[in-house]
């Protein structure tokens, strides 16, 4: 129970920090490569869009609590997108680091 609601915190922490690390790349130049998340970047609702995958996850693990195999399936959504999400982070302050690296050449 600890560790599913361990790696729920975490969902909802790195899609947060993937938004921030997102917006911080947009402000040096760097553009969304998905369109979905596009028209958001520029504005403080990337935040609360970041937010909807994990607070889905949240809401389907509590209507389907009386089914262990559903919720297991839900978790290892869960955790995936945390790997995706802090692929995403990592991404965002590689770049960040190389332009910044960039700009100290010049």
């Amino acid at each position: 129970m600890k560790l599913k609601i361990a790696i729920h915190i975490l969902c909802h922490v790195m899609a947060f920090t993937d938004a921030y690390t997102t917006r911080k790349d947009i402000s040096l130049g760097a553009f969304e490569r998905n369109p979905i998340a596009a028209p958001f970047v520029h504005n403080n609702s990337l935040y609360i869009t970041s937010q909807i995958e994990p607070t889905l996850y949240d809401i389907s693990d509590k209507l389907l609590k009386n089914h262990p195999k559903a919720q297991k399936i839900i978790n290892v959504m869960c955790t995936g997108s945390t790997v995706v999400h802090l692929g995403a982070t990592v991404n965002n302050v590689v770049e960040e680091r190389k332009y910044n690296a960039y700009l100290l050449g010049k």
